[in-house]
């Protein structure tokens, strides 16, 4: 996800830069109340500023851990993991979760049964 790629896809405007970064990294659209505010961020912080605020938010690393739940484990994420996923990846980072559920024993099992 880049921030330059979201400004092309946005048509440069900053309203569209806002919409298309929540949407690509959110999963889903700001409210009203959130573009003003992330309008206003830009205007202030500049647009690599709000890229990783969105990016290092909770709602993102939560989209990001359930992600992970479908390529690991092929499955739903259960609400506590993801939350508990979402942590360690805002605070350790994407290599401690992948390696984190790689390494469980849930991932294990289910690697014996594909790969005999």
């Amino acid at each position: 996800w880049s921030c330059g790629g979201v400004v092309r896809l946005a048509g440069g405007r900053r309203g569209g830069f806002v919409a298309c970064g929540c949407g690509a990294v959110l999963g889903r659209a700001a409210g009203p109340n959130g573009v003003v505010w992330w309008l206003a961020s830009v205007n202030l912080h500049g647009r690599v500023w709000v890229v990783a605020r969105i990016w290092f938010s909770m709602g993102a690393a939560m989209r990001r851990a359930g992600n992970y739940y479908q390529v690991f484990l092929q499955r739903a994420p259960d609400p506590a993991g993801q939350v508990n996923w979402a942590r360690v990846l805002l605070t350790q980072g994407e290599g401690a979760v992948r390696t984190g559920i790689a390494g469980s024993q849930e991932y294990h099992d289910r690697a014996i049964v594909r790969y005999p």
